[in-house]
Order: C-alpha cells, then sequence, then structure tokens
C-alpha cells in the first residue's frame, strides 16, 4: 500500500464515520448508537476509500457507504445522505471539470428512471418495490457520475439485487424477501468508480 493510499483510506474512514455518527446523532431513530454506527461505517469505508484518486471520489465512497450500512441493517436511506449527495454532486460539477449540465441530467435520469419502475410496479402489482429512498439514491448517485454511466449502474444493481435475493430467500425461507436495494447501488457505483471506465466498454 502507497503512503497516498493510505491517506486516502484514511480520509475515507474519517469522513464516513464522521457523517454515520452526525446522522444517527441528528435523526435519533436509527436502532444503532451513533458510535456504533459510525464505527462499523469506518471500518467499510476505509478500504474501499483505497480506490480514490480525488476529493469528489473520497466524498461519494464515504457517503455510499454510510447509505450502504443504513440500508442493509436497518432498510433507511435517511434523507440527509440522498439530498445532499445530489446536492455535493451538483456542487463538485459547478466547481470542478465536469459540466453541470450533465450532472443535472445525471441527477433527473436517475431520479426518473426508479421512479418510472416504482410507479409501474405500484400499478400492476399494488405494491411498491421500491421505496422514494432508492429514488433519491440513484438521483444522487447520477449527479456524481452522468447519465452515460447509469444503465450499467443500474444493470449491475440489480444483478447484485437479485443474487442477494435469492441468497436471503433460501436462508431464510421466504418468496418474496426484502431487499437493500440502497446497497446494491452503492456497490454497484463503487465498482464503477473503482474500475475507472464502464466495465462493457474496452
Amino acid at each position: 500500500m502507497t503512503e497516498e493510499a493510505l491517506w486516502w483510506s484514511l480520509a475515507g474512514g474519517g469522513i464516513g464515520f464522521a457523517v454515520a455518527f452526525a446522522t444517527a446523532y441528528w435523526r435519533g431513530d436509527l436502532s444503532l448508537q451513533a458510535f456504533s454506527f459510525g464505527l462499523t461505517v469506518a471500518i467499510i469505508s476505509a478500504p474501499a476509500s483505497l480506490i480514490c484518486t480525488e476529493a469528489e471520489q473520497l466524498c461519494l465512497v464515504a457517503v455510499l457507504c454510510v447509505l450502504a450500512v443504513s440500508d442493509f441493517r436497518l432498510r433507511i436511506l435517511p434523507n440527509e445522505l440522498t439530498y445532499g449527495l445530489v446536492f455535493t454532486g451538483l456542487v463538485f460539477a459547478i466547481a470542478g471539470p465536469r459540466d453541470p449540465v450533465m450532472a443535472c441530467l445525471g441527477a433527473l435520469l436517475g431520479a426518473s428512471v426508479l421512479w418510472g419502475l416504482r410507479a409501474l410496479w405500484l400499478r400492476l402489482k399494488g405494491q411498491e418495490a421500491l421505496g422514494l429512498g432508492d429514488v433519491k439514491m440513484l438521483a444522487g448517485i447520477g449527479a456524481f457520475v452522468g447519465p452515460a454511466a447509469l444503465p450499467e449502474l443500474v444493470f449491475w444493481a440489480a444483478t447484485g439485487g437479485i443474487i442477494l435475493a435469492l441468497v436471503t430467500a433460501r436462508r431464510n425461507g421466504v418468496s418474496d424477501p426484502e431487499i437493500p436495494f440502497g446497497a446494491a447501488m452503492a456497490a454497484s457505483c463503487w465498482l464503477y468508480v473503482a474500475a475507472g471506465r464502464l466495465l462493457f466498454v474496452a
């Protein structure tokens, strides 16, 4: 491990802990204690941040880790984080080299895709397949990665969600398990950031 990678890891773990602790403390409705929640996120976000090479990636990865742990453990995607992800993605686009228009389009496309799927499933089946937290989270991811990357990110997230559903159903003996799709989206986005490009593109 290089010294630079070590610093990214330490910074990611610190940001993950701070965001998780502040979120749990502020909301007061998370079943995990603020310190233990923050420590869990720090343990995950520290190695996850080894892939980071800039501040924008670091913030994205750290917040994704908080959202993934919250969704996986509690089935909650806090508004403070999902809206914050959208806002931060747009700020980085305005302040940095990315095109702010593409960031806005990414946020709109991300929200529109999951909102449409959610509405369609609700109309056909009479039940919600996705929560509004998932919609807002993908909007935030779209603000960071832009519209071009979203189709593949959703594909990998859906693939991971299906695998997780099959494992959960087999382990718990249920036919319709509740899947933390936010955690699957976080893993898919991390994979994209780690690869530095779309995996289907040579």
